[in-house]
């Protein structure tokens, strides 16, 4: 397993863990009573203050947001490490490769080939002009 691999699981298990964890933050807010959550239903005075049970209420908040927070960046993490992977893992085309071909792929689709060029080729367009494509973005080459 490379470093890269390793990294992915990495932040796939904690991923998976902030999701769980999000989750269960949700459910347990859905399978309230609406009178649990409306604060009309109690006075909303208290008459002695309660320091301890603040510090419990707010921390207990501060969890539930750092839980919905978590989630966002993660998934960010893991995209960016499964594009790493499939980029290192994606056949390289040479020049030699595309010498001769009459036809590329990239991800937009097949186009016809113009010209090969040092480092990119040139297909046509659907206006006018032509463009050029890197070898680097050239996905499947047919001869």
């Amino acid at each position: 397993m490379t470093d890269l691999e390793e990294r992915l699981a990495t932040a796939q298990l904690r991923l998976t863990a902030a999701t769980i964890m999000r989750d269960n933050y949700v459910n347990k807010a859905d399978s309230r009573h609406w009178t649990e959550l409306d604060g009309a239903t109690g006075s909303g005075i208290r008459r002695k203050r309660n320091p301890k049970a603040d510090a419990a209420r707010y921390a207990s908040y501060d969890r539930e947001a750092a839980a919905f927070a978590a989630v966002p960046p993660l998934e960010t993490v893991v995209k960016q490490l499964q594009q790493l992977i499939a980029d290192r893992d994606r056949v390289r085309l040479t020049r030699a490769d595309i010498d001769g071909a009459q036809f590329i792929r990239t991800q937009f689709g097949w186009s016809r080939v113009l010209r090969v060029n040092t480092v990119t080729v040139t297909v046509p367009t659907e206006w006018s002009w032509t463009e050029t494509v890197p070898f680097e973005k050239i996905l499947e080459v047919r001869k």
